[in-house]
């Protein structure tokens, strides 16, 4: 089982379980820290860079299985990897997890990307999609 650190459209409970499929479990608040989240040029999710100072809230999900990787790995696309990163959990401890961060090729916009925003705004049409099984990418 893998241990994952989300931080952009699956934060979202909703989004997560449309997404990931059945056993997927809640989300225990964490913070990866010394980064930011930023578009992906041309795109409406982002992505995760090295920013001193910054911190990203997001979710981390325990019990991913295989399955559900393989899943998540189709909804992220070719453009992420998974990378092992350092995050604190809401208590102070700090684990290791995964986490979908781009490839070095993509290209980034400059702008910040806000979650609290996207939920507003971008989430229930993302969710429509999901549900019609379009691609979101």
């Amino acid at each position: 089982m893998t241990v994952l650190f989300a931080y952009g459209s699956l934060i979202d409970d909703r989004v997560w379980k449309l997404v990931a499929g059945p056993g997927a479990g809640p989300a225990e608040a964490a913070v990866l820290a010394d980064h930011t989240r930023v578009f992906i040029a041309g795109a409406w999710y982002p992505t995760v860079v090295p920013s001193p100072g910054d911190n990203v809230a997001g979710a981390l999900r325990r019990n991913v299985s295989a399955a559900m990787l393989q899943r998540l790995v189709t909804y992220e696309s070719d453009k992420y990897e998974i990378r092992d990163l350092g995050v604190t959990l809401a208590g102070g401890d700090s684990e290791t997890v995964r986490c979908f961060v781009t490839r070095p090729a993509v290209r980034l916009a400059r702008r910040k990307w806000d979650y609290d925003a996207w939920r507003r705004k971008g989430r229930d049409q993302l969710v429509r999609r999901l549900l019609a099984g379009d691609s979101v990418a």
